[in-house]
Parts: C-alpha cells; structure tokens; sequence
C-alpha cells in the first residue's frame, strides 16, 4: 500500500506541477511515463511502463475471472443455460464459464476497435475534419450527427418581437 501511495503522490506531482501542460499534451498517449522520466530520469520511466504494463495485465485477468465465477453462479441458480455451471474436475474452476467470458471478451474488443485498417492510425494519416470523424459501432441504431461548429451556424440575430 506504501508503494501504491508513493507511486500517486508522485505522479500527480508530476502532473500538477513538474511537466507543463503543453508537454503533457504533446505525450498525451504516455503521460504516466513522461512524467515518471521527467522526475526520476529514463530509469523511472521505465519502472513506470512496467507498472502500468502489469497493472493492465492484472486487471484484464480479475475481469475474465470475476465474470467468469458470476456467470458460472447465474448458470447454477438456473438463470444462464446450466452447461456454463460445470466445473472441470482436474481445475476445480468454471472452465465452460471462463472460455465464453473470454470469447465474449474478445468479441466485445474487436467490434469496440474494429479491425485495423490504413486510416484509423491518426500518426500516418491526416485528420479528418469534426464534421466527418466518426468511429461508431458496425450495424448500430444510432446515426452520428453532424459536429456543430461555428462554421455551421450561421451568425444572425434573434427575430425582432
């Protein structure tokens, strides 16, 4: 708990009053890092990385298990269909639960990312005006409206009574 704590209080140092904020800006997609580097040098910035890699790591696996055990309880009580309450004999764990929580998982990621293609990579591409940018979910219900700029709203006064 002392390094979890240490590890905060350093970094929103970091934030709040070591990097300037046109820095953080500029390294917007690793600013846990940049500031790590810029209070403790190259060495911390790597310490930061690996903390923040693990901590991904972490996180995803209590996700699929915690998912795991509630739909393996919810097939138990009858709620799901009753293959996904089987628990492997050699594991002692919900291997039908955990195999379609993580194909759901996976399933739920690519249609959130989409798949990969030339365009979506904002470093070798040039941005697309607001008006136009949209990043919505294959088949959705919901249409993406228009980016209300300035530009498309025209400068006129309110009638007269």
């Amino acid at each position: 708990m002392l390094i979890l704590t240490g590890l905060y209080v350093l970094v929103n140092t970091g934030l709040q009053g070591v990097v300037s904020p046109s820095a953080l800006q500029a390294h917007s997609t690793d600013a846990l890092v940049y500031t790590a580097q810029a209070i403790g040098g190259p060495a911390w910035g790597r310490v930061m990385a690996v903390a923040l890699a693990l901590s991904v790591i972490a996180a995803t696996g209590t996700s699929v298990v915690l998912t795991a055990r509630i739909v393996y309880g919810m097939a138990s009580r009858r709620t799901l269909p009753g293959r996904l309450a089987n628990v492997s004999a050699r594991f002692k764990t919900p291997v039908d639960a955990s195999v379609w929580t993580a194909a759901l998982i996976i399933v739920i990621t690519w249609v959130y990312t989409g798949p990969a293609s030339p365009t979506s990579n904002p470093r070798t591409t040039q941005s697309k005006p607001a008006s136009t940018e949209h990043r919505g979910l294959p088949g959705s219900l919901i249409t993406p409206q228009p980016a209300d700029t300035a530009e498309d709203r025209p400068c006129q006064p309110p009638p007269l009574p």
